[in-house]
């Protein structure tokens, strides 16, 4: 098997984490192929115009729906904290240095 990432990897979960790019690579090009496929077929060769339209729209789908549940996710206790501090943090060096 070909792969292009270094197999002399130390720690294992960096291997693994290689492993699952790899994974989702390998299935990313071939649906992408097929949906343009499909969409071609549908539309003609007379309509490019709408093809890559429909291609870029279908595939910015997914992108989008992560970043919608991204952004309604709660973020952790230990996170809240932190950014609470890093807030009064910023906030007094940006009131000492108007002073």
């Amino acid at each position: 098997m070909v792969t292009n990432f270094v197999l002399s990897v130390s720690n294992s979960n960096t291997f693994s984490t290689a492993l699952d790019a790899h994974r989702s690579t390998k299935f990313g090009g071939p649906l992408a192929v097929s949906i343009f496929l499909i969409v071609l077929s549908a539309a003609g060769e007379d309509h490019l115009q709408t093809v890559w339209r429909v291609c870029f729209g279908i595939g910015i789908v997914l992108p989008l729906t992560v970043l919608g549940f991204r952004l309604r996710m709660l973020n952790s206790k230990l996170y809240r904290k932190g950014a609470i501090k890093r807030v009064l943090l910023d906030t007094t060096l940006n009131v000492c240095n108007h002073l």
